[in-house]
């Protein structure tokens, strides 16, 4: 009959050995760390969720003039990285193939509609709000 001691040997050397592949083996397969994060390199841009009234701060990546990549701030206190569904959308919603870049126009008394930019869209909305704010600005 085997000792105690005799029988534990072989058993802890087998279990060390199971858990030295852990240790020797690495994480990350040979593709992986050629990789690199697509988001290197690009401009980080703190903004502001655009849709509910709460202010949740978003990092926006941007390289080479295109959003790469929006996710909450970390450093917010208001969301502390996590974003709702609507602002975790964010993203897709700036980079939609089917987002409209155009709008159509009919001008005052005109009896048809006309393309315009998006930009030319914006830009004269914010010219009319400022106008109508200037005309109706009560006195003090």
């Amino acid at each position: 009959m085997q000792e105690p001691a005799l029988l534990l040997e072989p058993i802890s050397t087998a279990v060390s050995e199971v858990l030295d592949i852990g240790i020797k083996s690495q994480p990350f397969s040979p593709e992986s760390t050629k990789n690199a994060s697509r988001i290197r390199d690009a401009k980080l841009y703190h903004s502001v969720c655009p849709y509910c009234a709460v202010g949740c701060s978003q990092n926006v990546y941007i390289k080479d003039g295109k959003v790469l990549d929006i996710e909450g701030n970390p450093e917010s206190p208001i969301n502390r990285v996590t974003l709702c569904p609507k602002g975790a959308a964010t993203f897709q919603y700036t980079v939609n193939p089917s987002r409209l870049t155009q709008i159509l126009y009919r001008a005052p008394y005109s009896d048809h509609r006309e393309v315009k930019s998006l930009e030319w869209a914006m830009e004269e909305i914010a010219q009319r709000v400022k106008k109508t704010r200037d005309e109706t600005r009560f006195s003090r």
